[in-house]
């Protein structure tokens, strides 16, 4: 009767057979031993390169743009913005992960090539290459992941104001996100088409500290005073938009029409302290604001649905290309 671990043995239990394989061993290894050295970085390189190939893979298939029949959701470029900083951020990650066991393993390499160690101020040379090529791609990740964060503060607040957006269907408004307004233009972050005129709303995010859910931001008609910062970049970047808003509907509808610009806060109250300027709402007031804005009279059912069929056009890519 043979043994279980008699049979889990590939040459046998006879001194003779290990013998002779021990000696076909040691012939080997002198074929074998010069080029062992290669082994950690082949291994290493071939760990490094696959994983850049399957995330440049993944960045092909992310840019490919979505069917037009689904139109434009709240904050999609930002969307897409944050899904491709994502994947920098894991080629980032990637390199930061093999830079030194590359340099390490190519330095292993070439000591059995050459059959000698490097020279100490070769190997210092090296070294510091190595480390500054480290520092550098930590340095890179880092501006991704700040970009990721400001991107991601900026979606999540142009979702939470579309949603309330969204929401004024029911008072006889169309809601357009992400608008195009043009090849080297900025995209719209919401356009309305109502009874009251048409609405170019601007999407702003903050970050807040502490627990609170809402903060407070002091509104003058001029200017955004919030914790630490006065800002007047974001009226001024709604006011913009309502320009190119008005524009390409002249373009396109043959209708001058007075765009109202608005300024959205999610996540912040507003405290005025002026009547002068441009709206300035908190996310919660939307419907309120809308609410109770007076009809105009040019703005008829038709004409509502002429600019509406335009902008609509436009968020599915079908409406002509305006410069």
């Amino acid at each position: 009767m043979v043994s279980g671990a008699e049979n889990l043995s590939p040459i046998g239990n006879s001194p003779a057979l290990h013998l002779r394989a021990g000696e076909e061993y040691s012939l080997r290894m002198p074929e074998i031993a010069p080029h062992l050295h290669w082994l950690p970085l082949a291994a290493i390189a071939l760990a490094f390169f696959s994983t850049l190939s399957v995330l440049a893979f993944w960045r092909r298939r992310a840019a490919r743009p979505a069917p037009h029949e689904l139109g434009r959701s709240p904050g999609q470029s930002l969307r897409d913005a944050l899904s491709q900083a994502g994947l920098d951020a894991a080629e980032y990650a990637a390199l930061g992960l093999c830079m030194l066991p590359l340099a390490a393993a190519g330095a292993t390499a070439w000591r059995g090539l050459a059959g000698a160690p490097l020279e100490p101020d070769t190997a210092l040379v090296l070294a510091g290459a190595a480390a500054a090529a480290q520092l550098w791609v930590l340095s890179r990740l880092w501006v991704v992941l700040r970009r990721s964060r400001r991107l991601r503060y900026g979606y999540e607040a142009e979702l939470v104001a579309g949603q309330e957006l969204n929401g004024l269907g029911g008072l006889g408004y169309h809601v357009f996100h992400d608008v195009p307004l043009g090849a080297r233009a900025p995209k719209a972050d919401h356009v309305l088409v109502g009874p009251a005129g048409v609405f170019a709303v601007e999407t702003e995010a903050r970050a807040r500290a502490g627990a609170d859910p809402e903060r407070e931001v002091t509104y003058d008609g001029a200017s955004l005073q919030f914790a630490q910062r006065r800002e007047t970049a974001p009226l001024e970047q709604a006011v913009a938009q309502a320009v190119r808003v008005r524009s390409l509907l002249a373009a396109e509808v043959g209708e001058q029409f007075a765009v109202q610009p608005v300024v959205v806060l999610p996540g912040w109250r507003v405290r005025r302290t002026d009547i002068s300027g441009i709206p300035v709402l908190a996310a919660s007031r939307i419907r309120h604001y809308f609410g109770r804005l007076r009809p105009q009279a040019a703005m008829s059912e038709a004409m509502i649905e002429r600019v509406a069929q335009c902008l609509e056009a436009r968020c599915r890519g079908s409406a002509a290309p305006v410069a």
